[in-house]
C-alpha cells in the first residue's frame, strides 16, 4: 500500500465560489485560466495508476510530477502536532 498527497492545481468548480464574494468574484472573472476538473483529475489519475508511480510513497505531487512541498508541510514539529490533534479528534490515545 501507498500513500501520496497530489495538488490538483487550481481548477475551476463550483466549490470554491461557496467561500464568499472575493472568491466568488475570482472564479467567475478568472475561471478561464483555471484548470477544468479533467484537467485537475490527472495529477490524482496518474499518482493512482500510473507505473512510475508502483511502490512510491509519501510523497507530494503536482502536475503529474513528484514537487517539493511547503516548507510548513516539511515541518516535523507541524507533522507531529497534527498527528496529536488527530488521533484525539478521533479518540486514539
Amino acid at each position: 500500500m501507498t500513500s501520496n498527497s497530489v495538488h490538483p492545481g487550481v481548477v475551476h468548480t463550483k466549490f470554491a465560489q461557496s467561500g464568499g464574494a472575493l472568491s466568488g468574484f475570482f472564479y467567475n472573472v478568472f475561471g478561464f485560466l483555471m484548470e477544468t476538473p479533467a484537467q485537475g483529475a490527472r495529477t490524482s489519475i496518474y499518482a493512482a495508476s500510473s507505473p512510475e508511480m508502483e511502490g512510491v510513497t509519501g510523497k507530494y505531487l503536482a502536475a503529474c510530477k513528484i514537487a517539493n512541498p511547503s516548507a510548513e508541510a516539511r515541518d516535523e514539529a507541524v507533522a507531529k502536532r497534527l498527528w496529536e490533534v488527530s488521533a484525539k479528534l478521533v479518540g486514539i490515545k
